[in-house]
């Protein structure tokens, strides 16, 4: 039976997760995953792996003794060595690993990523370097976890709100957005605001106006990838206003679910005119919301990875 089959007729599937303890993977996959079954999880030491033998003994072990459905992680060379992956192939247990920061720094995972049944990937940018290395790869973004990601019947008394790190073009978006007057409320790694925490970020989603998203994978770099706040900000009923980034346009439609800016005259353009014009921004973010909530939960998102997995791998 593979685990598609089990998903559907609401077997429960035994799994091994290897992550760090971060609220990011415990809100979403991990709450799936014990939605859907057993998991045992195995976190990455928070201090800098300096014996990876150590580590490897110890994912290998715990699933040499827990004997899983599957074995899910998010790793980098950083974090692991392909050995236990490799052994852990011999007991024919399927592994999945998801690295969504593949697109520029794809060196960290290069190293371990033939060592995977599976690797997710949240660009086509990133799928050929997958496949130069021998490594097999599904373009599947992050989704989100509406248990968490809520819609609030709040006022929406900021104009526009982002939540992210401080880098690349964003100084200069956030400055040109300020200087025309509006209230603009940002947190993240490197603002005056601090880091945001969990309640911080959907609060931030929910009272806002319009959502301003980014699309670049680096500060140093022009390519694009989807980003978590692309489905969490709309699963809370944001209107969602990104960054251009075509790859995008695979999950929802533009100007109908949500809307692009191309760069800061146009960001500025259609930040006035949306903010003018509310039942037009209200109607879109609604129209996100519904196909959020629809297509792009955490559990929607596993429901395909098992049925792919099915289909190519027979597991």
């Amino acid at each position: 039976m593979t685990l598609y089959d089990k998903f559907i007729n609401k077997i429960p599937i035994k799994i091994v997760g290897i992550w760090k303890d971060q609220f990011w993977m415990k809100y979403n996959l991990q709450e799936v995953f014990e939605q859907i079954g057993e998991i045992e999880c195995v976190y990455v030491p928070k201090d800098r792996i300096k014996n990876h033998t150590s580590f490897a003994n110890q994912i290998y072990n715990t699933v040499e003794k827990i004997k899983p459905d599957l074995v899910f992680s998010y790793v980098n060379g950083r974090h692991a060595i392909a050995e236990p992956f490799l052994k852990i192939k011999e007991l024919n247990i399927p592994t999945v690993n998801m690295y969504l920061d593949d697109a520029n720094k794809f060196k960290l995972i290069k190293p371990l990523a033939h060592s995977f049944t599976l690797n997710l990937t949240c660009t086509k940018y990133s799928i050929p370097h997958y496949e130069q290395n021998n490594a097999k790869v599904l373009y599947l973004p992050e989704g989100a976890n509406p248990n968490y990601y809520i819609r609030q019947d709040v006022k929406k008394d900021i104009d526009i709100s982002f939540v992210g790190g401080k880098y690349g073009n964003r100084l200069n978006v956030i400055q040109a957005l300020r200087s025309k007057g509006y209230k603009v409320e940002v947190k993240g790694k490197g603002w005056a605001g601090g880091k945001a925490s969990f309640k911080d970020m959907i609060s931030l989603y929910n009272k806002a106006k319009i959502v301003i998203g980014f699309a670049r994978s680096s500060s140093q770099s022009e390519i694009k990838s989807i980003k978590g706040r692309d489905f969490e900000a709309t699963m809370c009923g944001a209107f969602y206003l990104c960054e251009n980034n075509p790859e995008l346009c695979d999950w929802f439609e533009s100007d109908k679910e949500i809307v692009f800016w191309n760069d800061i005259p146009d960001l500025v353009e259609k930040t006035e005119y949306y903010l003018k014009n509310d039942s037009i921004r209200k109607t879109i973010a609604k129209a996100s919301y519904t196909r959020a909530i629809t297509e792009h939960t955490c559990m929607n998102r596993i429901k395909n990875l098992f049925k792919y997995m099915s289909e190519t791998f027979g597991v």
